[in-house]
């Protein structure tokens, strides 16, 4: 079980960077498609596809990892719950790969009520070096999200609470109480002075996932008289749309 970002090494220097699917394309030339895979009774399995829009060729080595969290971070470990094929290959300049993914965990024998999620991780493998002497190269390594679909339907559930700070700014706390997992893209906070009507908007650029029965928190600072206020009105920016919710101040 690890947490973190691994960082490879070889007899060369090596350096691993865990990139943005945006950030990964517009530094290598590689694009994934789809950003994220969902499987569930009806779809058991996918496909990913990779594309190669540089000018070399790309060996390309395939992971999967079980992924949970504690304390919000996130916690990976070994898996053989999750089949991918092929497990290596290359790709060409101007070429693409299909790389196909089931789950392979469920059986007759075991039911699952809460969704179960995982990181596929598509990672470059360095190409020879020339010469000799250390040489600084980048290895890209991609990690794409797999969520198996609990059994029975999904249940979201998302709670909010929020409470003043004695440096004057708030803290927000969601706690994921449903089934599956939320991921909150934006967090908007709106308020209102019921004597003069005058509004504050704050706007927290986030993209955060929170898993079955998992916590996360934001804080808010001075820059506005948060304290002051008996209510928020909160909004979340999810893939699945806003989550909205009207929250007293504790």
């Amino acid at each position: 079980m690890r947490k973190g970002n691994p960082v490879l090494w070889t007899a060369a220097l090596l350096a691993g960077l865990l990139l943005s699917l945006p950030a990964l394309s517009a530094a290598s030339g590689l694009q994934v498609t789809p950003l994220r895979v969902h499987l569930d009774e009806d779809t058991p399995a996918a496909a990913l596809t990779l594309r190669n829009h540089g000018d070399r060729s790309r060996v390309i080595q395939t992971e999967v990892v079980h992924w949970t969290q504690e304390e919000g971070e996130d916690i990976h470990a070994p898996t053989d719950e999750v089949l991918v094929t092929p497990p290596i290959f290359t790709v060409e300049p101007g070429e693409s790969q299909v790389v196909r993914v089931a789950h392979a965990g469920r059986n007759a024998d075991s039911t699952r009520a809460v969704e179960q999620a995982y990181r596929i991780y598509l990672q470059e493998s360095p190409p020879p070096t020339e010469g000799d002497g250390a040489r600084l190269q980048v290895i890209l390594r991609l990690g794409v999200p797999l969520f198996v679909a609990p059994e029975g339907g999904e249940r979201p559930d998302l709670r909010w609470t929020v409470h003043a700070l004695e440096s004057g700014g708030l803290e927000i706390r969601a706690e994921n109480l449903g089934n599956i997992h939320a991921h909150v893209q934006e967090l908007r906070v709106a308020t209102r002075d019921p004597e003069t009507g005058e509004q504050q908007v704050a706007t927290l650029g986030t993209h955060r996932y929170l898993l079955p029965g998992q916590s996360s928190h934001w804080h808010l600072g001075q820059e506005a008289d948060w304290g002051d206020a008996a209510r928020l009105d909160l909004s979340a920016i999810t893939p699945r749309g806003a989550l909205n919710a009207e929250i007293e101040m504790e």
